[in-house]
């Protein structure tokens, strides 16, 4: 019987397993946490608690292999359908007169409802989309050229752009893969809303629940009944080492066996219980962040892969989520809402109407904050309260409204996000390497869907799985689904069709400012 050892139970090693036990292997799995599912879990700081998750997640319609597991495990009609994002501008009094919705961008059916109703004018709103559909349409005869060009010079070499929808494009790109515009790799967001053009309806699906209890935990009952004692699950055992023997593969593990208390997720380890070796029978996939591969890139692993040091070039951003819990229920909306121009780049979701199921009670919600480098480093507590403060600004709600034993900060420690950085495709690993046992697997990796998503990272643990299947010879070829694009004749016919309208939404845009400006100097009172 063939055997795998499978460091890291996130979707992407979970993945993996899924796929090497359905074909016949015996799969080890080593998690330093006490629950399943990485950066997508959700834990309890106590038994009977609340459950917490790094953030509120969205899934998107061409995530064809993540809804594959979905079917099979039998939690797809878990999943809402969320045809809508929010928007709501800082200010005071009634803050629905502030709050703005756009529906399914890239349907042909809502473009004209987005223009007319999005956080721009009309104009803007035109250049913002129109500048998509350029991207899109940019040829792909040298993807390597448009790799080295962020997103940000490429929509500033445009000469139909503005500042505003400039300015937008970055706004949204922080707060959906807390990377602003100017570090982010033109290729890789060009992947995303190619993608995402060719689903557009609904723009996401939210889960009805927190995903221990309607995801992960379904998932791991799966591959408990698929594996009829081939899954050896070990939680709470940190990875410290890889040993290569003289053969050059990896002969054995070593690291840490924590307490049996749940540690913090997200904060540092708990005491070490004991030390740990474990022997490898045959492969080993590691499935962990970069921040968590680097430091086992030890001499011995660099002497034998020498490219695997590369992943610290890799940039990882650090995020933060905030569990706020009120005492008393607000009508809030059930899509995404971000908050216009906020600091710290917040946005959030109103938990409570999903987890809920539509019974009535006290709101809470969970607010992302994707631009935290200047708040990383203080308490929780700190963060907490800044992040609150900010919040206030947009809704109406005193500090007597919050139910503060429940609200908790979830920083990403050690789990923070890979960005989609400018230059760093060459950087990243692919599934195997020179070392013959060892195969990697997460959202990092070089993989066909490229965007850091769930996505990514199932791919990635697709990638190996088969790496391994093929390398032992055993069971039939995994299936890996590609997602569709539009062809390039059709995209290249929209951008010729919409370049004259958007120089003229330009200058529509360029007479408004030159009004306004002038109207506030004639009458700076009002």
């Amino acid at each position: 019987m063939p055997h795998v050892t499978i460091i890291g139970a996130g979707i992407a090693g979970l993945t993996a397993a899924l796929r090497l036990l359905e074909r016949g292997f015996h799969v080890t799995l080593l998690e330093r946490r006490h629950y399943f599912g990485g950066k997508l879990g959700a834990h309890q700081y106590a038994p009977g608690g609340d459950f917490h998750e790094h953030s509120y997640h969205m899934y998107l319609n061409w995530y064809h292999n993540f809804w594959r597991i979905a079917d099979e495990i039998g939690v797809r009609d878990r999943f809402e359908p969320c045809h809508s994002t929010a928007y709501l501008r800082c200010g005071t009094g009634d803050w629905r007169a502030r709050l703005g919705h756009m529906a399914d961008v890239g349907a042909a059916a809502t473009t004209w409802r987005n223009l007319m109703t999005g956080p721009l004018s009309p104009a803007d709103m035109y250049l913002y989309g129109f500048s998509l559909v350029d991207l899109l349409a940019t040829p792909e005869r040298n993807p390597a050229k448009l790799d080295q060009m962020s997103v940000r010079s490429f929509f500033n070499s445009r000469p139909y752009m503005t500042d505003s929808a400039v300015k937008l494009q970055n706004d949204l790109l922080i707060k959906a893969f807390a990377c602003p515009s100017f570090l982010t790799s033109a290729t890789s967001f060009r992947n995303y809303i190619r993608y995402s053009y060719q689903c557009p309806s609904p723009m996401m699906r939210l889960l009805r629940g927190n995903t221990q209890e309607h995801l992960f935990g379904p998932l791991e009952r799966h591959l408990r009944r698929i594996a009829g004692g081939r899954l050896d699950v070990r939680l709470l055992r940190k990875v410290t080492r890889l040993h290569v023997n003289n053969a050059g593969a990896i002969d054995a593990i070593t690291g840490n066996v924590f307490a049996d208390a749940p540690p913090n997720p997200y904060g540092m380890d708990p005491p070490v219980l004991r030390h740990f070796r474990l022997p490898v029978k045959g492969d080993v996939i590691l499935a962990v962040p970069p921040l968590s591969v680097a430091p086992l890139v030890d001499g011995a692993i660099y002497g034998r892969a020498p490219i695997l040091a590369n992943v610290r070039h890799l940039r990882c951003q650090p995020m933060t989520s905030l569990d706020l819990y009120f005492k008393r229920p607000y009508n809030l909306p059930a899509a995404p809402v971000d908050l216009l121009d906020s600091q710290f780049k917040l946005t959030f979701l109103d938990t409570s109407r999903l987890w809920n199921g539509g019974r009535p009670g006290p709101t809470f919600i969970n607010v992302v904050a994707s631009d935290v480098r200047t708040i990383f480093q203080y308490g929780l507590g700190t963060i907490r309260g800044l992040l609150i403060d900010e919040l206030m600004k947009y809704l109406p709600f005193t500090m007597d409204d919050i139910d503060l034993e429940r609200s908790r900060v979830q920083p990403n420690v050690m789990e923070e996000l890979f960005i989609n950085e400018v230059g760093s495709w060459e950087h990243r690993p692919t599934t195997t390497c020179k070392i013959p046992n060892l195969f990697l697997a997460g959202d990092y990796c070089q993989n066909p869907i490229d965007v850091v998503t769930i996505e990514g990272a199932v791919v990635s643990g697709l990638l190996a799985a088969e790496a391994i299947r093929a390398r032992v010879g055993t069971g039939a070829p995994v299936e890996i689904i590609h997602p569709s694009a539009a062809p390039e004749w059709e995209l290249a016919g929209m951008r010729l069709a919409g370049l004259p309208s958007a120089y003229a939404a330009k200058a529509m845009s360029t007479a408004q400012r030159w009004w306004q400006h002038s109207y506030r100097e004639i009458f700076p009172n009002e």
